[in-house]
């Protein structure tokens, strides 16, 4: 049975202290991981409780093997599957890459687990999305220096208005938001490779604003949502804040999981029903909508027509007669 660790809180990523045997091949294989554009954070966390258990309960061990790697991939008391395969898909990827470097390391085999439990999104309705806002625009100012009653309002806003991940939101760079062309360039995340996102002129005129006042308070900021310190959010920057907004917009009844993601899913679904009431050829603005999201493929884009009602009789013909898909999209 795996281990259980004194708890899952861990420093910040600038001071992580990584003490077992495999400290040099754990910490070479985050660096190879920046070294290609991914902040790899979460990802960084989880490595350093694996290298805590190392630590402590394998410390005679010199060598990722079978036996340290399976007891990680061992499932814990309650423990759902799809957080089973986060936590283990770090230690499969440091072996990964020490067998590629010449050291051998047992891959935890891709069988493990069974299988991933499929999330079926909330798609909030447009008066549900205007009510998280309106219920962002009344916080107020937290203890100390914060700003974040300003960044959550603003960043919701933007969310819905492009589609965007939340982590992409939380890590883009001042620089990278282009108010006077109305352009937002969002780097490599996920599986996408990076685009450039057009904006309306509503939400600039929100971004504006924003732009406005946090540059009085924080002059030269590197990120567009800066924590006071100047900092980014964390993973988490935004879940406890928007779990009280469900609540104080009256959508959250602890029924069904509502999460922050499931904004993307109900931009791309109100967008393709705006499109179906315009009459729109839906196969061509799949992959528009395919390349604006930020989709590495148009299948991952073809999930939401499942979603969209009006779209249904038609699924397998827009899905599998893909005559002529506009080849000079850039995904």
């Amino acid at each position: 049975m795996l281990p259980q660790l004194a708890g899952d809180e861990v420093s910040p990523m600038k001071e992580l202290n990584f003490t077992s045997c495999l400290k040099a091949d754990i910490e070479s294989f985050i660096a190879h991981k920046n070294s290609l554009g991914f902040p790899y954070e979460a990802s960084a966390r989880i490595l350093l409780l694996f290298d805590r258990m190392c630590s402590e309960h394998f410390p005679d061990h010199d060598c990722l093997g079978q036996e340290i790697a399976l007891a990680w991939a061992e499932r814990k008391p309650d423990e759902h599957p799809n957080t089973l395969i986060r936590r283990i898909s770090p230690i499969r990827g440091l072996a990964e890459y020490m067998n590629r470097t010449g050291k051998p390391a047992f891959v935890i085999p891709k069988g493990l687990p069974n299988h991933e439990v499929k999330y079926i999104p909330y798609i909030y309705t447009r008066e549900e999305i205007a009510s998280l806002i309106a219920a962002a625009d009344k916080l107020t100012p937290q203890k100390g220096r914060s700003i974040k009653h300003l960044v959550i309002p603003c960043a919701l806003r933007l969310l819905y208005a492009t589609g965007m991940r939340h982590g992409e939101a939380r890590l883009l760079k001042a620089e990278d938001v282009d108010l006077d062309n109305r352009v937002i360039s969002i780097g490599e995340s996920k599986n996408s490779l990076g685009r450039i996102v057009p904006i309306g002129d509503e939400i600039c005129g929100f971004l504006e604003a924003f732009d406005q006042t946090v540059s009085a308070v924080i002059p030269g900021r590197t990120y567009f949502f800066s924590r006071h310190d100047g900092g980014c959010y964390s993973k988490a920057w935004l879940q406890p804040t928007f779990l009280s907004l469900k609540y104080l917009a009256g959508i959250e009844d602890g029924t069904t999981v509502k999460r922050v993601h499931d904004i993307r899913h109900s931009y791309c679904v109100h967008r393709l029903n705006d499109w179906a009431r315009e009459g729109a050829d839906i196969q061509v603005k799949l992959a528009y909508l395919s390349a604006y999201i930020g989709h590495v493929s148009i299948e991952s884009t073809d999930y939401y027509l499942h979603l969209v009602p009006d779209f249904f009789p038609e699924f397998s013909t827009l899905v599998f007669e893909r005559n002529g898909l506009l080849p000079e999209v850039v995904e």
